[in-house]
């Protein structure tokens, strides 16, 4: 472990700790505590007297809530008003109430995911090899260091690993007795024993049947989830032929029955025979962590139901005013898993105007399945309409086997699945998603698997809803300029995993492309990890290793460090010796500072944006470097 404050400012609480690549940074409005044996509302006086509140980890991060609700005795505390609670710690300590209280860290990189560890009372000193030292060595300094000996795990490698414990945890200082063994040329490390307060599982639901949703794995949703679920500002509409609006995973996602559509005259009701709506919507944004049934893409977005035709019947006046009625209600996306063999003009039309209005649009590519003589099958290397429309982005499926989903993929179990069926692809096709999925909601409180891509679209809708409930927060800065709805498709493409056995060799706009996978199969992990790290100040504020590095350099802080100046050729000129040795995207990063700084001190308005922008530009790089890595 390393303490990265200056001894001349040195405190009891350091503001960063560095150890194994890791950076735990000091939050100081929180505290950890561990109680005596308090009665419960013995506990909540004390957290009014001292004006603490339980942190709580947002909602559906685990199936338990917080620490607070499941470790009984122990509270990870923050102050209610906000203020930092170092000051408070030496009063508590003094409770009768309390056995210890000890500052809380952080992980900046996660952010903005809500990470908290602290220690209690014990700290892990690994020594020498006792080849090299005596038993009696390390036994002397354990007790000159006022801790007791708790156990000890040999490895004959490494040296033994103490795990210690303060013998005065009120007066003792965790820091300082880990410094004084720091000190000991018989210490190889010492730290404190730390101790994870957030939730150890990766945005895992409780949702019963979430272990069978294999899709959302290969998506790398969970992942995903742990930076962005969604927000109930942002509703996807899904255009379709029925819902199931008492559904338990559903019910509570539905935006208000004024902004819900039923073109039919029929009302909004399950259709016994179809649950086609009703599989699209709980692939999209059916309710997690609520012990029931399946997790959405987008958990913690809206739906919009809107149904606009019934089985095969889809009439062109209808699918207009579906789309108009998403526009008009306040819909961000539209999910569209069906196909239109007629003109396609009108809704054309109304695409167009829903582009224009900033909305996201989403459609499945379309099946050729042999066996069904109802639904024609297109020629080989076309995609359906409306996923052919530019402004769609169009969704093929793949399989098990990272492959388009053709009349040879087989099911789990190693065999041609029961309907064989192919994912139309072409010029048009954007991405594409796993299908079928094992369980989704279908109609009478139920779930059942969906296939097709009718499956694989509403993934990708999932994903858009999330990137726009990211990209709306305050935090985040997006040029006035970019259009938001393609804004999110291009981070959708440009992020997608090139999967397969296949050839991803053509220049597209957004990277390379192959026909029958479009860009590959979507990733919402590194989805939304582009967005944060992209469009947010997630990498400056929160600096990386590397970004550590290079502002050392930069200044000068290293040796031989002379930063970079600005030469008489209007260029930026590395004169740290190092500068050959370092890598692409140090470099960037390196240059990206540099200019910025530069353009602090530049008066003239034109050449000031100009060095910002390049600035920006090469931070750019840097960005997109680590997302590919």
């Amino acid at each position: 472990m390393t303490d990265r404050q200056s001894p001349e400012d040195r405190s009891p609480f350091p503001p960063e700790i560095e150890g194994g690549g890791v950076v735990l940074t000091l939050t100081p409005n929180q505290l950890y505590v561990t109680f005596t044996e308090t009665p419960p509302l013995e506990r909540d006086t004390f957290l009014a007297q001292y004006r603490l509140e339980p942190v709580l980890e947002k909602h559906g991060s685990g199936p338990r809530s917080d620490l607070n609700a499941v470790v009984l005795g122990q509270r990870w505390l923050q102050s209610a008003t906000g203020e930092n609670t170092a000051p408070l710690i030496a009063k508590i300590r003094a409770d009768d109430r309390v056995a210890t209280a000890t500052p809380v860290y952080h992980r900046a990189d996660l952010l903005p995911a809500v990470t908290g560890l602290s220690f209690a009372d014990h700290l892990l000193v690994r020594f020498q090899r006792r080849s090299e030292r005596t038993r009696d060595e390390i036994s002397a300094l354990i007790e000159a260091m006022g801790v007791e000996d708790v156990e000890s795990m040999p490895d004959a490698r490494e040296g033994p690993l103490h795990l210690l414990r303060l013998r005065d945890p009120k007066r003792q200082e965790v820091f300082e007795i880990v410094q004084g063994f720091a000190q000991s040329p018989l210490v190889r490390y010492a730290g404190p024993d730390w101790i994870q307060l957030h939730s150890a599982l990766c945005a895992t639901p409780n949702d019963p049947l979430f272990s069978k949703q294999w899709n959302l794995t290969r998506i790398k949703a969970p992942a995903g989830w742990d930076i962005e679920k969604g927000s109930d500002s942002i509703i996807i509409a899904i255009l379709d032929a029925d819902f199931d609006l008492a559904h338990p995973d559903l019910v509570a996602k539905y935006v208000p029955a004024a902004d819900q559509l039923d073109l039919l005259g029929i009302g909004i009701l399950p259709d016994p025979t179809l649950h086609h709506g009703t599989a699209c919507a709980g692939i999209a944004a059916a309710e997690w962590n609520n012990k029931i049934g399946v997790a959405g893409v987008a958990p913690d977005c809206l739906i919009m139901p809107i149904r606009c035709y019934e089985k095969h019947n889809l009439i062109e006046s209808n699918l207009v005013r579906a789309i108009d009625w998403a526009v008009d209600h306040g819909a961000d996306v539209i999910s569209m898993s069906w196909t239109y063999t007629g003109l396609p003009t009108n809704v054309d039309h109304a695409i167009s105007h829903a582009h224009r209005e900033g909305l996201v649009l989403v459609a499945s590519s379309g099946n050729c399945v042999p066996s069904d003589t109802t639904v024609p099958c297109l020629p080989r290397g076309t995609v359906a309409y409306p996923a052919s429309n530019p402004w769609v982005i169009a969704v093929g499926a793949c399989d098990l086997k990272y492959r388009r989903h053709d009349l040879d993929s087989k099911d789990k179990d190693g065999k041609l699945e029961k309907t064989p069926w192919e994912s139309n692809y072409g010029p048009e096709l954007s991405v594409v998603a796993p299908s079928p999925v094992d369980y989704t909601t279908i109609q009478n409180n139920n779930w059942a698997d969906f296939w097709g891509t009718s499956a694989a679209a509403p993934q990708v809708a999932g994903l858009a809803a999330l990137l726009l409930s990211f990209l709306y927060r305050p935090s985040s800065h997006i040029p006035k300029y970019v259009q938001m709805n393609q804004l999110v498709r291009s981070i959708i493409e440009e992020t997608s995993m090139q999967v397969g056995p296949y050839s991803y060799d053509k220049e597209h706009p957004n990277g390379t492309w192959n026909e029958e996978m479009g860009y590959g199969q979507i990733d919402v992990a590194q989805a939304l990890r582009f967005a944060r790290d992209r469009y947010t100040d997630y990498l400056l504020e929160h600096p990386s290793m590397d970004y550590a590095e290079v502002a050392k350099i930069l200044f000068g802080l290293t040796s031989g460090g002379g930063g970079v100046v600005y030469g008489s050729g209007k260029q930026p000129v590395p004169v740290d010796p190092g500068w050959q040795r370092l890598t692409p995207l140090t470099q960037h990063m390196l240059l990206g500072l540099a200019l910025t700084e530069l353009a602090r001190g530049v008066n003239d308005p034109e050449a000031h944006r100009a060095l910002e922008q390049a600035g920006r530009e090469a931070m750019e790089r840097a960005a997109r470097q680590i997302g590919h890595d």
